[in-house]
C-alpha cells in the first residue's frame, strides 16, 4: 500500500504527526509512507523511520493557488498512491491528494471539504481533545474508534531516530552527560 499524508506546518504539529506514521506502520507493515510538508520539515521528518520520502510542498502556507496544486496533485499521479490522510483542516490542502486521483482520502471535515476528501470525520472536539488522539484516529477506518478511550493504549508516540554520534556529539557541545536522561523543551512550538 502507498500512502500520501499531508502534513502539517507547524513544528508541534508535525511531531504528533508521527504517532499517525508509526500506527500506520503496525497496521499495514508493508505500507510506503510518504509526507508531503514545508520544506523546513524534511530534516525533522528524515529522523521518522515510518517516512520513506518527505515531499516539499513548494506552496507558501496561505497560498491557494490552485492551479498550482492541481499541476502538483498532477505530478504525483505516477505514484499510484493508495490511500491519502490530510492532517490540515483547511480546503486548499485536500485539493493535492484530490488532483492526484488518490482513490482514498482520509481527514477531518475541517473547511468543507466534501468532495475532495472521501472519508470524512466529524470532529467532536470533547471526544478527541487532543490532537495527537485526532491524528492517530484517521489510521482506523471510519465508525471503529469513537472516543479518544478507544484508541489503543499505549499509542505510539513520537521517537525521532538518532545515531549514537549524534547523541555523543550533542552531549559534548552542551557539557551533558550520558549517563542520566534527558529531555527537551521548545517553548513556542
Amino acid at each position: 500500500m502507498k500512502i500520501l499524508v499531508i502534513g502539517p506546518s507547524w513544528v508541534g504539529d508535525m511531531m504528533m504527526s508521527q504517532s499517525l506514521y508509526r500506527t500506520l506502520q503496525a497496521r499495514y507493515p508493508q505500507a510506503i509512507i510518504d509526507v508531503m510538508a514545508p520544506a523546513w520539515c524534511r530534516p525533522l521528518l528524515s529522523r521518522m523511520p515510518e517516512v520513506n520520502e518527505a515531499i516539499p510542498m513548494p506552496l507558501g502556507h496561505g497560498a491557494l493557488e490552485i492551479g498550482e496544486r492541481r499541476k502538483l496533485g498532477h505530478s504525483l499521479r505516477e505514484k499510484r498512491y493508495d490511500r491519502a490522510y490530510v492532517l490540515p483542516n483547511s480546503f486548499k490542502s485536500a485539493l493535492v491528494p484530490f488532483f492526484a486521483g488518490i482513490p482514498h482520502r482520509t481527514g477531518w471535515r475541517g473547511e468543507m471539504r466534501y468532495g475532495l476528501l472521501n472519508d470524512v470525520r466529524v470532529l467532536d472536539k470533547e471526544a478527541w481533545p487532543l490532537m495527537v488522539e485526532r491524528y492517530v484516529a484517521l489510521a482506523y477506518d471510519k465508525g471503529i474508534m469513537r472516543t479518544a478511550q478507544d484508541l489503543p493504549q499505549p499509542l505510539l508516540w513520537p521517537q525521532l531516530q538518532v545515531s549514537e554520534g549524534e547523541k555523543s556529539y550533542t552531549c559534548n557541545q552542551f557539557s551533558l552527560s550520558s549517563e542520566r536522561p534527558m529531555i527537551g523543551f521548545c517553548p513556542g512550538a
